[in-house]
């Protein structure tokens, strides 16, 4: 089976990550906070754009997680109420806080990460869920805050996250090959 989504393990890096938020945010408001909540909240695509209003309680965001994951309670950051505030004023929207399909917001991440010369493997919304994994798991070597904060329902679903990417195997081994530098 064809994995959909590029290469296993894709994430951005701290760069790349502000570049495609920068590149998100001066294109449209409702992309930055999709891109925003997608990297904070380690959510899936379906899970992004099935959220409702109603997911979003006392400055809180309820996730009710896909294949078997935990559901999860997590606080919005201070961005992503500003951004909802700029978005919806006061107004409850009706329906899906992101009214798009999977493939839109596939096609959204391509076109930003695009602008903010992410390579194409990485040019999928599930390496958002990577990149907050492997961010938390670097700033804290807690796998237990990232098991929670990604809903994961085991820990073994999160041990792959200390493993190498691809990338990082080939630059660590680079330096290594010595015939390459004589």
């Amino acid at each position: 089976m064809r994995r959909i989504g590029g290469a296993r393990g894709t994430f951005w890096t701290p760069e790349q990550t502000a570049t495609l938020l920068q590149a998100a945010r001066s294109h449209s408001e409702r992309d930055y906070l999709a891109i925003l909540m997608l990297l904070n909240h380690a959510l899936r695509a379906s899970e992004l754009i099935s959220l409702l209003p109603s997911d979003i309680r006392d400055g809180h965001l309820y996730v009710s997680r896909l294949k078997h994951s935990k559901r999860t309670v997590q606080p919005l950051t201070d961005k992503e109420r500003e951004s909802f505030y700029i978005l919806f004023n006061g107004v409850q929207p009706d329906g899906r806080i992101f009214p798009i399909s999977r493939m839109q917001l596939w096609r959204i991440i391509q076109r930003h990460c695009l602008t903010a010369g992410i390579p194409l493997a990485a040019s999928h919304p599930h390496s958002a869920k990577h990149t907050h994994c492997r961010t938390v798991l670097a700033k804290t070597g807690n796998l237990q805050v990232v098991k929670t904060t990604a809903g994961h329902a085991s820990i073994s679903s999160t041990i792959q996250y200390t493993q190498l990417s691809d990338q990082e195997a080939a630059k660590a081994a680079e330096g290594a090959l010595v015939w390459n530098h004589q």
